[in-house]
């Protein structure tokens, strides 16, 4: 039996989070807080990707709403020692807010292993509540000196699509059983027939309109696919980003919070519902990408609770 993930796709919008100046620093360069009982979060909003634009209003929108208020957030960062942005706009954030910022590098497999541990360890210990929104939202996008994780991966690959992939995986035992809700943000870049690209000439050569053409997937995930020697550095790599992110779009918010079921399982672009473009849609093809995450991952029984995966 193939597993259904339930996701939710989307490009823009925000969340809200809450912050308390009470925090300590671990050795990772993480700043963390431990819950007030007073607190008494709703939940946790995870969001990855936090210190970016699209992050920093995810994150403005979270701290000026209420009902969004009553969550812990939980910001991903690649350093939590810098991330200007973010703490810029947590400033304007309420004292009754709890918050922490998180390092992660999503590039890096063994270290999304580190952090779900740790993660998961506290919220075990309840010192996390259950996770009610997972928002993937962190992007990479390689236009000048294509690179490989010291894995052998294209770094746009594993930092756009196996590191999230590994996250939500491995997350799937801290999240509310009830109500838990999980969003992909993803990019226009993906379609390959999207009226901007008859402007930008991306995928104007008929040999890109198609990301899926052998048996596997190893030509996307090791950089082979459109790589920097194929073409310049900035349309291969605008390629690259999307092909990792061939997972779509929606608004944020009512993806993360609408309690609809019409929502659930669904590709969004805003809050529109949308067809998914065929590669995508074709079965063959997710089964292909399924069973190559698994394998680059080395995902096993004892890293999550999906069942009906193997």
């Amino acid at each position: 039996m193939n597993p259904t993930l339930r996701v939710l796709l989307s490009s823009s919008l925000a969340i809200s989070t809450y912050f308390d100046p009470l925090h300590r620093k671990d050795s990772n360069n993480s700043k963390r807080r431990h819950l007030q009982p007073m607190a008494s979060p709703k939940g946790t909003i995870l969001l990855t990707g936090a210190n970016g634009g699209l992050g920093c209003g995810t994150v403005s929108k979270i701290i000026s709403t209420p009902e969004l208020a009553q969550y812990h957030g939980v910001y991903i960062v690649r350093d939590s020692s810098v991330a200007a942005a973010l703490k810029s706009t947590l400033k304007k954030a309420p004292t009754s807010h709890s918050y922490e910022i998180l390092s992660l590098e999503l590039s890096l497999l063994a270290n999304v292993r580190d952090f779900v541990r740790g993660f998961s360890t506290r919220a075990a210990e309840r010192d996390i509540p259950p996770v009610r929104a997972l928002i993937l939202n962190a992007g990479y996008n390689d236009l000048r000196q294509q690179s490989l994780t010291h894995e052998g991966f294209d770094t746009s690959f594993v930092a756009n699509y196996l590191g999230h992939w590994l996250l939500t995986m491995m997350l799937l035992q801290t999240m509310d059983r009830e109500n838990g809700r999980i969003v992909v943000l993803g990019s226009n870049s993906y379609d390959v027939n999207h009226p901007v690209h008859k402007l930008n000439g991306h995928y104007e050569d008929e040999k890109w309109k198609t990301f899926f053409r052998d048996e596997n997937i190893d030509t996307i995930a090791k950089g082979t696919w459109s790589s920097n020697k194929d073409d310049l550095p900035r349309r291969a790599g605008v390629r690259r980003y999307g092909v990792a992110k061939i997972k779509s779009s929606a608004d944020v918010l009512r993806a993360a919070f609408e309690t609809s079921p019409e929502l659930r399982g669904k590709y969004l672009n805003g809050s529109e519902p949308q067809e998914v473009v065929p590669e995508a849609a074709d079965i063959q093809k997710r089964a292909m990408v399924w069973r190559d995450s698994v394998k680059y991952a080395q995902l096993t029984e004892q890293d999550t609770t999906l069942v009906n995966w193997t």
